[in-house]
C-alpha cells in the first residue's frame, strides 16, 4: 500500500510520500516557544512543510501486477 507518512512504511507499508510528521511537532513547539517568548499568535505566520519525502520499504516485495488493456 501506499501512504502517507514515512512511520507506515516502518510497520510494513510498501511506500509512502509525504511530509513528516515529526517535522509537524517540530514546527508546533516553535510556534509555542514564540507565543511564550511574548509574540501574538495572529502576527506569527503559518508555515507549511517544504519537502515530502518518498519512503520505500527495505528490501521491496516482489509484486505482480497486470495491467487490463
Amino acid at each position: 500500500m501506499f501512504y502517507e507518512f514515512k512511520f507506515y512504511v516502518e510497520l510494513g507499508g510498501l511506500a509512502s510520500y509525504g511530509p513528516d510528521i515529526s517535522a509537524y511537532f517540530r514546527r508546533g513547539a516553535d510556534y509555542v516557544d514564540k507565543i511564550l517568548k511574548g509574540e501574538k499568535p495572529g502576527d506569527i505566520p503559518v508555515e507549511l512543510p517544504t519537502a515530502a519525502p518518498l519512503a520505500l520499504a527495505s528490501p521491496l516485495p516482489e509484486i505482480a501486477i497486470s495491467i487490463p488493456r
